[in-house]
């Protein structure tokens, strides 16, 4: 299956009213539960999703994963907002199962979920295995339209 990026609404929002900087803001990303489904007009906070995150504990620390070297990169069809790929290594036993993973203003005041990103499968990390989300084509691309 494919990978599916959804954006918020409160984010999109918030962003025309120019709440955000996100090469500036601390931007930080979140594991969710197998059984999370994305909801853009109610999954507008961390607060909101907070309850779907996966467990802590085996290398995992909730909402601490902060994404490093965030920019925003002008394209001939738009922008592209992108960041270093993030990782986990489990240690001590497994990560929980992950189906999906949100990206959070952790500097705006509400908290708010930029976006989710789908994996279109679940994945589960064994003790001593590495799970990282490959953001090297970018966290998400903005297109002008016509």
């Amino acid at each position: 299956m494919a990978v599916v990026r959804t954006m918020g609404n409160q984010f999109l929002e918030e962003e025309a009213n120019g709440e955000h900087d996100l090469p500036s803001d601390s931007l930080i990303i979140v594991l969710m539960t197998a059984a999370f489904t994305f909801d853009p007009e109610t999954h507008s906070t961390y607060a909101d999703i907070s309850a779907s995150e996966i467990a802590a504990g085996n290398g995992y620390l909730a909402k601490t994963k902060v994404l490093t070297t965030v920019a925003v990169t002008e394209t001939a069809t738009g922008c592209t907002v992108s960041c270093d790929s993030p990782t986990w290594t489990a240690t001590g036993g497994a990560i929980p199962t992950t189906g999906s993973a949100c990206v959070i203003n952790d500097t705006h005041g509400n908290d708010t979920v930029i976006c989710c990103i789908d994996y279109g499968e679940d994945y589960a990390t064994a003790e001593d295995t590495l799970f990282q989300i490959d953001f090297s084509n970018g966290l998400f691309t903005k297109a002008t339209s016509s």
